[in-house]
């Protein structure tokens, strides 16, 4: 689960609880670059506080628990 679906989630949360649709564009004068550029007011700051802190909370509850069944591992235990 990379770090893209949890952003998903959280902009799927933002629209039906408050009510933000996130719009992305590409920037023209950038024609040919991929980065989309989004101006999407999120109303107050804390949102996007709120958002940052379930992106790092649901990493960590991922992350933390897979390394330790991936160092349970047969062979993979002795190299790290």
């Amino acid at each position: 689960m990379g770090m893209g679906v949890r952003s998903y989630v959280y902009t799927l949360i933002l629209r039906r609880w408050a009510g933000v649709t996130i719009e992305y564009a590409y920037p023209t004068e950038a024609a040919t670059s991929r980065v989309a550029v989004s101006g999407t007011d999120f109303g107050p700051d804390w949102r996007v506080f709120i958002g940052w802190l379930f992106v790092v909370v649901t990493s960590l509850l991922i992350v933390w628990p897979a390394a330790h069944y991936f160092r349970r591992l047969p062979y993979v235990n002795r190299v790290l």
